[in-house]
């Protein structure tokens, strides 16, 4: 009977205990915390007895979880102590626990969660610069602030890389950022083609053993601009007669030689250096410039002007041997139409009858001939260069068939 009383007693004791033991968290953590930082939450226990135990705590971030401190306490009857252990956020002790997270601290069998805070490895980037269009060859400066989910500023590192669709155009750019402020600072090679091209660009933090803890990403779209570096040029036809019309047209290239629009001033200048046309007109379009048909076998020049670029070019106005023949009632009417003097033979036929006629002009000079046949109307057709020129009936007089100089 004695004993079941001992053992009764004994068992309420360590009851009480068992349940007298408290732990009292004095504040909790709150808001978010980055990769780096210190979490400091002080707690209380107490007891109404005498109690020792294993005090543990944990690190519990969407259901994973990580212990992060375990000690032996010893508390008097009706005594308290306070705890504040600091628990570094890195790698090394906590793992890879991130996210919605809860400190657990246990002494005995009890159990109390903190309330619930956030643990991140985020670093957010923002793009201060307001440039978005760069050439080739020009130090280019992107400047941008880091900070950490928990609001402060990032004192780390940033790396750059440019692509354009999935394909790196090996161009990259590293600093360090100091209190959430970075600048980059690269050029880009001379062949870099116009277009749209991607930055990406890369922030981060590094612990004590050189391994990242938090880090974010940033996408920052830029604009290559042509950069003009070459005008050409283009004559249509580089042998013109006179009275025919010359086509030309500068075209501008860039630094990967693409053509670009632009606006060029072409000149014309004729074989005495005079201009002839000079017009501001759209790269890649015709300028026309009807040669005069009394022009003589000449070398003319063009030149083309835009963006600071120039050429020149030339083209040659032919020489061209042409005569105009007219039939006025009885009379043959030869005028040299060409550019250069003519002195060759005519045929010309009346009815059956071929003659030739040396016809010597100098250029735009005219001769007249007198054509005679028995009484009679005649077919008369005058051939040039195997072509006929003129093919008339005219009625004729006379004793004979002749062509006679007036």
């Amino acid at each position: 009977m004695k004993l079941r009383f001992f053992i009764l007693v004994i068992s309420v004791i360590f009851l009480i205990s068992s349940i007298s033991a408290e732990i009292i968290i004095l504040e909790n953590p709150l808001g978010t915390y980055n990769l780096g930082d210190i979490i400091s939450v002080p707690v209380k226990i107490t007891s109404l007895s005498e109690a020792g135990d294993m005090f543990l705590i944990n690190l519990i971030c969407n259901s994973a979880q990580a212990e992060l401190h375990r000690q032996y306490i010893t508390i008097s009857a009706g005594g308290e102590t306070e705890i504040n252990q600091p628990v570094p956020l890195i790698r090394s002790f906590i793992g890879n626990l991130t996210g919605n997270c809860r400190m657990r601290y246990l002494f005995g069998s009890e159990i109390h969660l903190t309330t619930e805070f956030t643990v991140s490895d985020q670093i957010n980037i923002d793009i201060t610069s307001p440039e978005k269009d760069f050439a080739p060859q020009k130090e280019i400066t992107i400047e941008g602030v880091a900070k950490k989910k928990n609001g402060d500023f990032v004192n780390g590192f940033v790396d750059m890389e440019m692509v354009q669709g999935n394909q790196s155009k090996n161009v990259f750019a590293s600093d360090t950022v100091r209190n959430g402020v970075f600048t980059l600072k690269f050029s880009l090679p001379r062949e870099t083609a116009s277009g749209q091209y991607l930055l990406d660009i890369n922030v981060y933090e590094k612990d004590s053993k050189g391994e990242v803890t938090n880090n974010g990403l940033a996408n920052y779209n830029i604009f290559v601009t042509h950069v003009p570096t070459n005008i050409e040029i283009f004559v249509e036809n580089t042998q013109v007669n006179p009275g025919e019309i010359m086509r030309t047209k500068a075209i501008l290239h860039d630094q990967t030689g693409q053509v670009m629009g632009a606006i060029a001033t072409i000149t014309v200048l004729n074989d005495k250096g005079k201009t002839i046309e000079q017009r501001e007109i759209a790269t890649d379009e015709f300028l026309e410039v009807t040669i005069p048909a009394n022009q003589l076998p000449s070398e003319w020049k063009i030149k083309a002007e835009s963006n600071g670029l120039s050429s020149e070019s030339a083209f040659d106005v032919n020489a061209v041997e042409k005569i105009k023949t007219e039939l006025i009632d009885t009379t043959l009417i030869v005028t040299n139409a060409g550019n250069v003097p003519y002195n060759k033979t005519v045929l010309v036929k009346i009815g059956e009858q071929s003659l030739n006629i040396d016809v010597m002009l100098d250029i735009g000079e005219s001769q007249k001939y007198s054509l005679s046949a028995p009484d009679g109307e005649y077919l008369v057709d005058v051939v040039v260069n195997g072509k006929s020129n003129v093919n008339e009936g005219v009625f004729l007089t006379g004793k004979a068939v002749g062509v006679q100089e007036r």
